[in-house]
């Protein structure tokens, strides 16, 4: 049986997926985790002999990214402890309880060798975690060095007919290099993964029916992540700006492009234009949709920032608590042994997902350096006559530039990949497809799915924040991200978010979202600003209309409409 899942892939590539960003993501997969693979201890042998699954971690599917579940066990089944790692992993990816095992691979019975070679990859796995701090240190280091020496060398000068394939050979070069240190990445993605899931597995042994809801409840939540940092100062800006009277009410009553020349040209404005290119050089890149090549980006337009705080600047009713972390319940019957464990497990578990929230902001800056060197490609391709729109080089896969172009070869493929995402905005794509084989009938899902009348919808609470039992408020229902949005006091319901979307976290009031499970963005992050969030309420955007009044009612876990 294949299972082809996004669940949690979908956080990252929601929705239509472009063929050039599907053809970079599938080949720095398969960099990134073969360099896993070796730091881990795993032999060339296995890696070669692999190299089909490698290739095919994920799967492009009616325009959309999916995860493909049987080559991610597959890989898994390479390292110690499948039995549990493989549930883990599951676990983590959001697969529901009715189908975790049905997917996975019965492990072959070994030899004494391949014991021993399990057992010298289960030390390596111990020292790197035991030493995971000292090699964050070291991989923020090189990857700071090494990214701004590469996007210098990468964008400086035009891209010409004549060296559009050398240039591309010096791309390949830096993004092998930046993506070669992210296994140190990846391998505390992997600690994120087993920590959490010892700490769930120890929660629901030790304390009942309850302890799942206390492991979920306390997930993450740690002060000081690096993907709440872009939030926090985007809503100081905006404090900013409003203590700047004569500035607030012209950006109120004229366009942004009108309000970004005004803060730029007028001299007396010069500290708030300051503090705004400061947050465009730090936080350019982090948009909603930041890993989708063909997302447009803050730094390239800067306007589209400005938008998003016009929108909000007006609203006073913006959330502003910054409280430690719930704590769900006190944990009673647990010897002191227990307790021990538990936080130890606990320490272990919040210190990988503050470094994980660090290496994720630095592959934004991988995927920003890539979506430059597309868009300057496109303008050359433009320019040349090879395609009629610079965006339409996202029709192309990224390895094109690798080979001699002609304008007769790239409107062909232009064309019939247009023709192609057309249909595929006309499909209702699932997140979960069971098939027998690799071969999918996207007949199947060509007529949308009616929605559901309840007046009630539930999900799990990620976290309850300091209101009380319920909150009520004005629902703003976004199917993607808006930054023209009034989000200041209000309930936002979305399908999915992106570490982007955290950008207007400290602004509302309370979160509801269709898809992520409690190791998401939307349940980390809300958790370290103390923002009621509720996920996994399917159907809410097609049940919940703008402006309706909504309560989420924390001890029942549900939506009331």
């Amino acid at each position: 049986m294949k299972v082809f899942d996004n669940s949690n892939l979908n956080e990252s590539y929601a929705g239509i997926v472009s063929p050039m960003t599907f053809s970079f993501i599938s080949r720095v997969y398969r960099q990134v985790y073969i360099q896993f693979c070796r730091l881990f201890g795993v032999s060339e042998y296995d890696i070669i002999s692999h190299d089909d699954m490698f290739s095919h971690m994920l799967a492009h599917i009616g325009g959309r990214a999916y995860y493909q579940l049987h080559n991610w066990h597959r890989m898994f089944l390479l390292f110690p402890g499948y039995s549990f790692n493989g549930k883990f992993l599951e676990d983590m990816m959001g697969i529901p309880s009715q189908l975790q095992g049905k997917v996975g691979i019965q492990p072959k019975r070994r030899s004494v060798w391949a014991y021993g070679y399990q057992v010298y990859i289960a030390l390596c796995m111990v020292w790197i975690f035991l030493t995971m701090g000292w090699r964050i240190r070291q991989f923020s280091i090189r990857f700071r060095k090494k990214f701004e020496t590469g996007k210098k060398r990468l964008l400086s000068g035009i891209i010409s007919s004549d060296d559009l394939i050398a240039r591309h050979r010096i791309y390949e070069e830096i993004e092998a290099d930046l993506t070669k240190d992210f296994s140190t990445a990846i391998a505390n993605d992997m600690a994120v993964m087993i920590s959490s899931g010892i700490f769930k597995l120890l929660c629901t042994k030790w304390l009942g029916k309850n302890g799942e809801a206390y492991a979920y409840s306390m997930t993450g939540g740690t002060l000081g992540l690096k993907s709440a940092k872009p939030g926090r100062e985007l809503l100081e800006l905006i404090q900013l700006i409003r203590c700047d009277t004569a500035v607030g009410q012209y950006m109120l009553k004229h366009s942004a492009v009108q309000s970004l020349a005004y803060l730029k040209n007028n001299i007396r404005n010069r500290n708030l234009w300051t503090s705004f290119c400061r947050y465009l050089d730090e936080y350019g890149s982090r948009i909603p949709g930041e890993l989708k090549l063909e997302s447009v980006s803050f730094a390239d337009n800067p306007s589209i920032l400005m938008r998003l705080i016009r929108s909000n600047l007006g609203k006073r009713e913006i959330h502003m608590d910054t409280a430690l972390p719930e704590k769900s319940g006190r944990l009673t019957g647990l010897n002191p042994v227990q307790n021990a464990v538990l936080k130890t497990v606990k320490i272990w578990l919040d210190t990988s997902v503050r470094r994980r929230e660090l290496t994720r902001f630095y592959r934004t800056r991988i995927f920003d350096l890539a979506r430059q060197y597309i868009n300057l490609a496109g303008y050359f391709l433009h320019t040349g006559g090879y395609i009629d729109d610079p965006k339409d080089v996202y029709f192309l896969p990224i390895d094109a530039f690798g080979s001699r172009l002609t304008p007769g070869s790239c409107r062909k493929i232009v064309g019939e990949r247009r023709k192609k995402e057309s249909y595929y905005r006309t499909l209702t794509m699932p997140r979960r497809i069971v098939s027998e084989s690799d071969s999918i009938d996207l007949k199947t899902f060509e007529k949308g799915q009616t929605g559901k009348t309840s007046r009630s919808i539930a999900g799990t609470i990620a976290c309850r924040g300091t209101a009380g039992t319920s909150v009520t408020g004005e629902a703003l229902v976004l199917t993607a991200f808006d930054p023209s949005a009034v989000y200041a006091g209000k309930i936002l319901v979305t399908r999915q978010t992106d570490p982007g979307w955290t950008i207007v976290f400290p602004l509302v009031k309370a979160i509801v979202v269709e898809r992520g499970g409690m190791l998401s963005h939307a349940a980390i992050i809300s958790r370290e600003l103390g923002i009621p969030c509720i996920m996994g309420v399917e159907g809410a955007t097609d049940m919940i209309r703008s402006g309706a009044r909504i309560t989420i009612d924390m001890a029942h876990s549900r939506v009331g409409l």
